[in-house]
């Protein structure tokens, strides 16, 4: 019993290592974004990304087994389920949604 035990801890430590791997490189991405359009600060209220796709984007594993964030526009059906202001800043839309653009 306790080898399982053990498997299990080891088990969360690396689930725990990884995911703090990809919020690095998620916050790393961000800045990169903020400063390449002139950005700075905050993106306002503190909004978080709409939705389960993070906000209108979705994350794609590469070749190396890195998470990488896309940013894609918000589906029509997102645009009927949801508000603008649930989304970050500048998120674009696809045609022919309940947002108009």
């Amino acid at each position: 019993m306790l080898m399982r035990s053990d498997n299990d801890a080891k088990a969360m430590a690396k689930y725990t290592e990884d995911f703090n791997d990809w919020q690095k490189q998620a916050d790393a991405a961000k800045a990169a974004k903020k400063a390449d359009s002139g950005g700075s600060g905050d993106s306002g209220g503190g909004r978080s990304g709409g939705g389960g796709s993070g906000g209108g984007g979705h994350q794609v594993k590469r070749r190396d087994g890195r998470l990488k964030a896309e940013v894609k526009p918000v589906c029509t059906n997102c645009q009927t389920n949801c508000s603008p202001e649930n989304f970050v800043p500048g998120i674009q839309a696809d045609e022919g949604g309940a947002w108009g653009r």
